[in-house]
């Protein structure tokens, strides 16, 4: 989804106060994504390959977040597809 569209569909890149323009819910050459915005994008293998990518080699091998053992980014799938403990790493608004 294009970053300058709004819940309503307008464009907030081509709308002014005259003109209204609609997003065309399409790549919008404009769009700069945020770093948070990108990773929301990204697919599970893309997120796992560049977490693993941060840790060092050996750690990645190693260990997962959690404190759950893993090996490597297969088991950090296998991590991110278990259901969330309860209680833990709660995003508080």
């Amino acid at each position: 989804m294009c970053v300058y569209r709004t819940e309503d569909g307008l464009c907030e890149k081509h709308s002014t106060e005259e003109v209204i323009s609609y997003c065309v819910e399409g790549p919008c050459p404009d769009a700069v994504w945020s770093n948070s915005e990108r990773i929301r994008a990204m697919s599970d293998e893309e997120l796992a390959e560049w977490i693993c990518s941060l840790m060092s080699e050996d750690s990645c091998e190693q260990r997962c977040p959690g404190r759950d053992m893993c090996h490597g980014i297969l088991g950090l799938l296998r991590w991110m597809h278990q259901p969330a403990s309860e209680g833990q790493n709660e995003h508080k608004k």
